[in-house]
């Protein structure tokens, strides 16, 4: 829900109300679980919030790969992008084109820089953070680079 919060309004409304009854539903089913485990406070179910941190442990157990990639490896990039088509094709193209993954990206608007914002990606590794910093600044923008995890 952050990145919704941080992302173009317009877009999450229009999403939204096309998705209205999907997201009405996963509401309810929410609630009812919310219900569900409000309920077994109340009667001090031992046996039923136990089960309920189970499924959450075999859910968490069970998350994509990514979640136990070695954080203390990636590498942050800040660039600061106008807003003009074409922009974050340039830059994932000057990275894709040098053989470097990109583990995560996401968009700031930012009242620091009012025609565009800031694109934040992550790659593993000092050596690709380098490589893509290079490959960012030939395509004629600011990076910083900084590791995730502190020195």
């Amino acid at each position: 829900m952050t990145r919704i919060a941080a992302s173009n309004t317009k877009m999450w409304l229009d999403i939204s109300l096309e998705n209205k009854k999907e997201i009405i539903k996963s509401i309810e089913l929410y609630i009812n679980y919310l219900n569900n485990f409000k309920d077994g406070l109340l009667k001090d179910d031992s046996e039923y919030i136990k089960k309920h941190y189970q499924r959450a442990q075999k859910a968490r157990t069970n998350l994509p790969k990514y979640v136990e990639k070695d954080i203390s490896k990636l590498y942050e990039l800040k660039i600061a992008i106008p807003d003009r088509s074409g922009v974050l094709s340039d830059i994932t193209l000057a990275i894709s084109s040098r053989g470097i993954n990109i583990e995560d990206i996401s968009i700031f608007h930012s009242t620091e820089f009012s025609d565009g914002g800031i694109l934040k990606l992550l790659v593993q590794g000092d050596k690709d953070s380098q490589l893509a910093k290079e490959a960012i600044e030939k395509a004629g923008y600011d990076i910083t680079v900084k590791k995730v995890l502190g020195e």
